[in-house]
């Protein structure tokens, strides 16, 4: 396992993108993208300002609750 870093958004629109190790991605309450990259990513919703609901199985960006959009890697 490759430690990679915890990436932190912010109240703004950000987009977040992961390294080639193992990253965690933390929108925060902006209306985010996320892109993990390479490696086994986690996406955290700790910060997200509501009830955040995301599907595994589509693999495009989702607009899933949550100020936050995610785009898978």
């Amino acid at each position: 396992m490759a430690i990679g870093q915890i990436i932190l958004g912010d109240g703004n629109n950000n987009v977040l993108s992961g390294t080639a190790d193992d990253d965690t991605l933390d929108a925060g309450a902006g209306n985010d993208a996320r892109n993990g990259g390479e490696g086994i990513d986690t996406a955290r919703h700790a910060s997200a300002a509501a009830t955040v609901t995301a599907s595994l199985s589509m693999a495009r960006a989702q607009k899933s609750g949550g100020a936050m959009g995610c785009i898978p890697a």
